[in-house]
C-alpha cells in the first residue's frame, strides 16, 4: 500500500473508536479472503469408474488467463465452469468426444476464439486437459491521436485444449472444484 494511504487511515483510525474496531476486523478478514479451505486444497485426480474414462479439465494461471470463467463444453453440452487456478474431474463413456469453449461473444471476450479438440477415450483410462492460447491474424488497425495517424498491428486469441494420458506439470498447483 501506498504510504500516503496507511498514514491517512492511521489518522482516521485515531480519531474515531468505531473506526478502529471497523478497520481491526477489515485486516483481520483481508487475509483470509484467498486462502483455500482445506475442502478446496488440491487433491490428486481420482481414477475412473469402470467402464468410464476420467477426463480432469484444467485452467491454471497464465499471461493471457482471463480472471473470469469459462464455460467448458464436451460434445457441445456446457458441464462445467473453470475460474483460473482449478480443475474438475468428469466421467466420460467410452468413444470419440470434443471438448472446448462456447462460441459465443463472452467466451471470445474472456477466452478467444474457440477451437474444439477431438478425442477418443476408452474405458479405464485417465486423461487430462488444459486450454491452449495463442494469437492468430495480421490485422492493421488505424488510430486518429489529435491530427496524426497511428497504424498498428492486431492480433486476435484464439483458445484449443491439449488432451493427454499424462498429467500436465500445471496440474500440480490447481485445487479441485466440483462440477454440477
Amino acid at each position: 500500500m501506498p504510504a500516503m494511504f496507511i498514514a491517512y487511515f492511521r489518522a482516521a483510525l485515531d480519531r474515531t473508536p468505531r473506526l478502529q474496531l471497523a478497520g481491526a476486523a477489515l485486516l483481520l478478514t483481508a487475509g483470509c479472503s484467498s486462502v483455500p479451505t482445506q475442502t478446496e486444497a488440491a487433491k490428486p485426480p481420482e481414477a475412473p469408474r469402470p467402464g468410464y474414462a476420467a477426463l480432469h479439465v484444467g485452467r491454471p494461471m497464465g499471461r493471457n488467463v482471463s480472471i473470469f470463467p469459462i464455460n467448458i463444453q464436451i460434445d457441445g453440452k456446457t458441464v462445467a465452469s473453470l475460474t483460473p487456478g482449478r480443475y474438475t474431474t468428469l466421467e466420460l463413456t467410452p468413444g470419440k468426444h470434443t471438448i472446448g469453449v462456447p462460441d459465443d461473444t463472452w467466451s471470445g471476450a474472456t477466452a478467444g476464439t474457440p477451437h474444439p479438440a477431438d478425442f477418443v477415450a476408452a474405458a479405464g483410462k485417465t486423461y487430462y486437459a488444459v486450454p491452449t492460447h495463442w494469437f492468430a491474424g495480421n490485422d492493421q488497425r488505424v488510430t486518429m491521436v489529435g491530427s496524426a495517424v497511428v497504424v498498428d498491428r492486431v492480433a486476435h486469441q484464439q483458445v484449443g485444449f491439449a488432451v493427454q494420458e499424462t498429467p500436465p506439470a500445471e496440474f500440480a498447483s490447481l485445487n479441485f472444484t466440483s462440477s454440477p
